[in-house]
Parts: structure tokens; sequence; C-alpha cells
């Protein structure tokens, strides 16, 4: 783990700076139906070996107003560029986690990943789907379809030094 993913865990270690931070990457429409004073931080690391040279996790698990779970991951990415594809690595993620959640006879909970990244190069959302070209929309129904919350950290590390400079 490098030097910039060990200071932003312990910061966001703290609860209050995950509560912070969730409200400033959710989106406001899942931010009204979630809980933030129920957050808790789940001590485990759901990052195997084939994770790990990618991410660190730090997990978070609160509850919505209809008082079901939600787990929040935050997930730093280590490289400095975009991996070839970012889902393939959540969904072995989002399994490991469903599988502890299975194995230790636990509901499996709704998952939002968030990503940061802080890699020199622009990194643009593509949805999975668009991986699997030239199929008819006969097809789509077979392609999982799910989302995560991109944070470009070096975008604000630039911020941050152009607010310095003023």
């Amino acid at each position: 783990m490098n030097e910039h993913d060990k200071l932003f865990k312990e910061i966001e270690s703290v609860k209050e700076n995950a509560a912070d931070l969730i409200r400033s990457v959710f989106p406001k429409e899942i931010l009204k139906e979630i809980n933030l004073d129920s957050l808790q931080l789940d001590n485990n690391s759901y990052v195997d070996k084939q994770l790990k040279e990618h991410y660190t996790d730090l997990v978070y698990n609160c509850k919505r107003k209809d008082n079901h779970c939600v787990t929040v991951t935050l997930l730093f990415e280590h490289k400095s560029f975009k991996p070839k594809n970012e889902y393939l690595q959540l969904l072995r993620y989002m399994i490991n986690i469903w599988s502890y959640q299975e194995k230790n006879g636990e509901d499996i909970t709704l998952i939002v990943p968030i990503i940061f990244y802080h890699g020199k190069q622009g990194w643009k959302i593509v949805p999975f789907k668009e991986n699997f070209i030239g199929n008819s929309n006969n097809f789509y129904r077979f392609i999982l379809d799910f989302d995560y919350i991109l944070t470009d950290i070096f975008r604000y590390d630039d911020e941050i030094k152009r607010r310095g400079q003023a």
C-alpha cells in the first residue's frame, strides 16, 4: 500500500470522516435513502490475492431508511492507470463479500462500490455491457449490469494545489 492510500485509509477509518466523504460522493437520491448515523466500520478486508495488487479496501455497513443493510466499499486503486476491466475486479470483490456473508449465515447485502483512483490518466466510466460489442438487445439480459462511484483523487490534488496558490 502506498503512502497516499495509507493516509486516506487512516482518515476514512474515522466514522465521521467516512460519513462526510459518502455525503460528498453519493448521488443525492441515494443519500435520501440511507441513514449515515448507522454507519459502522467492518473490520474485515475482502481483498483477495488476485485483487491485492490493485486495491486496498475499507468497508462500512449502514442501514437504509427501511432498515435493510447496505455495504459501502471504499476501494483504493493502487495503479496509476485505469485497469483494463474494473468491472471484473469489482465483481470478484463483491463476490468475496457475499460469500463471506453467506458462509456466516448472514443475509447478503446491497453493495455500493466507490473507487478512489490516483492515476494521472483520465478515467471515464464505460458501462460493462459495452464490452460485448455486436450483440443484439436479446443478449443484454445475460450481461450483469451494475455501477460504481468513481472519485479521481489526482483531480482533487490539482484542485487543492490551485486553491493553495490563490
